[in-house]
């Protein structure tokens, strides 16, 4: 059911539609507006159904699916005399449990990337969608942290950093992640002692300094492979982005790296941190 917020001519180029919803034992509504991302539909859809930590939201219309919401979506729907959109919310787990582990055994899809961790390894090579797509690196480097880009990732916890610290399958599919997004940002990964080396300097330029959202993903890899039996990749990568930055872009990237990549040196390492020093033995091999 659809119900318009204000009934006026002017409400022809309004900017929000209102989407009721049965679910479970209630009638539950969605605010839908040019702004709008599935993303944030789901999160309040969590609100209401509280028992649920994550669900696919899926929207339909004239059976197409809408995988954006634009104003020309918005206003199409309103002036269909006959209006049908249905929201599609899948129950997907329960609140206290968390796919980070199934993720890297291959075994979870999560909705909203909908891939493997083995299908997106596949996308190695693929700068486009590794720039632009927001729903792969909170999966591909879990931590502690809320995504403020995908509502429906999961917080790694504390058991789950330690079936990465264990797990021989999850530790090679991890080193492999952390290869992908080294070549994403123009850095050769030389071998697991952590030895780095300069790919593209053209791309590390692109990466680095003007798409500055992949700046918050550097933090994300870094917590996530402090706690997860990766330490020693965090401690190389730090030391060799830090000469990079002096070398060839002073001046770009000095604050964000004193402000928050360099939280995560040994220097400014917390006590909690410093009990993961635990190396994943299937990677790290003496």
């Amino acid at each position: 059911m659809i119900a318009d917020e204000d009934s006026s001519s002017e409400a022809t180029h309004a900017k929000q539609l209102t989407v009721a919803v049965e679910y479970c034992d209630g009638t539950f509504e969605l605010s839908l507006g040019p702004d709008s991302r599935l993303s944030q539909l789901a999160a309040q859809f969590h609100l209401t159904c509280r028992n649920i930590e994550g669900c696919r939201i899926s929207l339909n219309y004239r059976g197409k699916r809408i995988s954006n919401i634009s104003q020309r979506v918005i206003d199409v729907v309103r002036d269909d005399p006959h209006p049908t959109i249905e929201l599609i919310a899948t129950e997907r787990h329960l609140k206290c449990q968390s796919n980070n582990c199934k993720f890297y055994e291959n075994e979870f899809r999560p909705p909203e990337l909908d891939m493997t961790i083995e299908e997106l390894l596949t996308f190695k090579y693929n700068y486009t969608f590794l720039e632009s797509c927001n729903d792969y690196v909170q999966w591909l480097f879990p931590n502690s942290f809320k995504s403020t880009f995908n509502d429906l990732s999961h917080l790694l916890t504390e058991e789950e950093a330690k079936e990465f610290r264990r797990n021989g399958v999850i530790g090679k599919r991890l080193y492999l992640a952390y290869e992908m997004f080294m070549d994403f940002i123009g850095i050769k990964v030389m071998n697991t002692a952590g030895c780095l080396s300069i790919l593209s300097l053209q791309r590390m330029e692109l990466a680095l300094v003007h798409n500055v959202h992949n700046h918050l993903r550097i933090r994300r890899m870094l917590a996530c492979l402090s706690v997860t039996g990766f330490r020693r990749l965090a401690l190389k990568f730090l030391v060799f982005l830090e000469k990079i930055i002096q070398q060839y872009f002073p001046g770009k990237l000095d604050m964000i790296f004193m402000s928050s990549w360099s939280k995560y040196s040994n220097k400014n390492i917390n006590n909690a941190l410093k009990n993961c020093g635990v190396e994943n033995a299937a990677v790290f091999e003496e």
